[in-house]
């Protein structure tokens, strides 16, 4: 016979009510408000977080990605209501289907803004004129030329080797015609001006007659690559290749300045550029947002140079340059054949085959009768 004793019983009675207890807080538990659950004691839902009011924009871009975070940031300090997102990309490549602000190189715009729509053009970065301060001091010249006279000058005192006419031909045609103050673009009709044009071949050709390479075989890359190794003292090449030759040369060593002009020319500085167009995607359901970003973009334009560039003094002194002159785009959208076709013309004209007359004219006959437009 089992004997229960008092203290068993007070102990079974305890941990009943423990049990108890724990059911209690069990049953509670499971009946209670979750959140986005129906709770069954009251009927009430739980509040969720308030969904976010903000536009969200994607801006699609080649641009330096700090340099556009730096930029986003600033536009949305005064947009609150306008998200941005960054996606990089390189120059080549397509624009991703989501985007709903893209940016195209202008070089090369047939090729990529048939999706696009309302394009708004910005240049960036313009052709400038490289020298090494080292070759002109010991050539005993201390300024750049800022002239044809000061240029050949500059070329017979150092040498066959002191200038390189490459392959760009926004480097090595365009910007000399630019800079002298003509335009090939007039109410959207090619007018090509022969009496400067033709002064401007003769200087080329002069020119190419005291240099050691052909003309039109170097590419940009090889231009600068001499410069930096002090096989070239001056180069015509795009200004964001200031960073490039900083990695290697002192600033002490090198400079910027405009194209060398005509001796009688006296009009504004200009320069062979190449811009970018920043249009809306043609599917993008935020257009009104995306123009606010597009005027924004085009106002800070100089935001998009690379970021570690911004208060560098050769970079202050470019975009000086840029500021007081003028940027050319004018050939930009055009089939990038013409270039080309160009620099046919001028190598004939330089092997003397046909003259200056003649190489004018064929290149009005070539703009006007075999489609480069």
């Amino acid at each position: 016979m089992v004997v229960i004793q008092k203290t068993d019983i007070v102990l079974i009675g305890f941990a009943v009510l423990i049990i108890g207890m724990a059911l209690t807080v069990w049953v509670q538990s499971s009946t209670s408000e979750q959140p986005g659950m129906v709770a069954r004691n009251t009927g009430s839902t739980a509040t969720t977080p308030p969904t976010s009011s903000q536009v969200e924009l994607s801006f699609s871009h080649y641009f330096d990605p700090l340099a556009v975070e730096s930029l986003i940031s600033l536009f949305e300090q005064q947009y609150p209501d306008i998200n941005v997102t960054s996606i990089p990309r390189e120059v080549y490549e397509p624009v991703p289907a989501y985007a709903d602000i893209t940016a195209c190189d202008s070089r090369y715009s047939s090729k990529q803004d048939a999706h696009t729509t309302d394009h708004s053009r910005i240049a960036t970065h313009g052709y400038v004129f490289f020298y090494r301060i080292d070759h002109l001091e010991q050539a005993g010249l201390y300024r750049p030329p800022k002239t044809y006279l000061e240029l050949l000058r500059a070329v017979r005192a150092i040498g066959p080797q002191s200038f390189s006419i490459g392959s760009d031909y926004y480097a090595d045609i365009y910007s000399w015609l630019w800079a002298a103050g003509i335009r090939l673009i007039t109410n959207g009709r090619f007018n090509i001006d022969s009496k400067k044009v033709i002064e401007i071949l003769l200087f080329i050709k002069s020119l190419s007659e005291h240099l050691a390479s052909d003309p039109f075989k170097k590419t940009e890359s090889q231009k600068v690559e001499e410069f930096i190794a002090g096989t070239t003292s001056m180069i015509i090449a795009p200004s964001y290749n200031v960073s490039v030759i900083q990695e290697y040369l002192q600033d002490s060593l090198f400079g910027v300045t405009t194209i060398p002009i005509p001796d009688d020319y006296r009009g504004k500085a200009a320069f062979a550029a190449f811009s970018h167009d920043i249009a809306f995607v043609q599917n993008s359901e935020q257009k009104t947002e995306a123009s606010l970003f597009i005027e924004f973009l085009i106002d800070h334009k100089n935001m998009l140079l690379p970021a570690e560039n911004k208060h560098d003094p050769l970079m202050a002194k470019i975009i000086s340059m840029f500021e007081i002159g003028e940027l050319v785009t004018e050939l930009q959208g055009f089939s990038s054949s013409f270039g080309l076709s160009m620099q046919e013309e001028l190598v004939k004209f330089l092997e003397e085959s046909q003259s200056a007359e003649e190489t004018v004219q064929a290149i009005s006959h070539r703009w006007n009768n075999t489609g480069l437009r």
